[in-house]
């Protein structure tokens, strides 16, 4: 499971499970997960290869979107909430799954932005509905 406590630990974590790969080093089924997605963005590589700091003008955030991957395929993979799976694997049918990721993890993101503006609890039931939207709303890639 994946529960960081801080942004300092959730940066070590995953740039030593980087670390480890690089290495050929045994990784436990976290590690392996986190390996996988950053192998999946080589722009991030050089976050997690040396300690680099995030300036003001970065437009992303390496840690944050590895992050949102993490999460998104915990609840996938727990289905939780109850029907996130039918409608990841529903939506790779179509499309590539990475791309199914990025849709899937910007509805995270402006859901849990909502509940803070709203000041209120997230609401499985609620979050599951907008996820069930992006594929009326999902382009298709080819």
């Amino acid at each position: 499971m994946f529960v960081p406590t801080n942004i300092e630990e959730t940066r070590h974590m995953l740039s030593q499970a980087w670390h480890k790969h690089r290495n050929g080093d045994d990784l436990n089924p976290l590690e392996q997960q986190i390996c996988s997605v950053l192998n999946a963005h080589p722009e991030y590589h050089s976050y997690f290869e040396s300690i680099i700091t995030l300036s003001e003008t970065d437009t992303d955030n390496p840690y944050l979107h590895i992050s949102l991957h993490i999460a998104l395929l915990e609840q996938i993979s727990t289905n939780r909430p109850n029907g996130i799976a039918k409608v990841y694997q529903d939506m790779c049918q179509e499309q590539d799954p990475h791309d199914v990721q990025h849709l899937m993890m910007q509805v995270l993101c402006e859901y849990v932005g909502y509940c803070l503006q709203q000041q209120k609890d997230m609401d499985e039931k609620e979050y599951l509905s907008f996820l069930n939207q992006l594929p009326q709303m999902a382009p298709l890639t080819t």
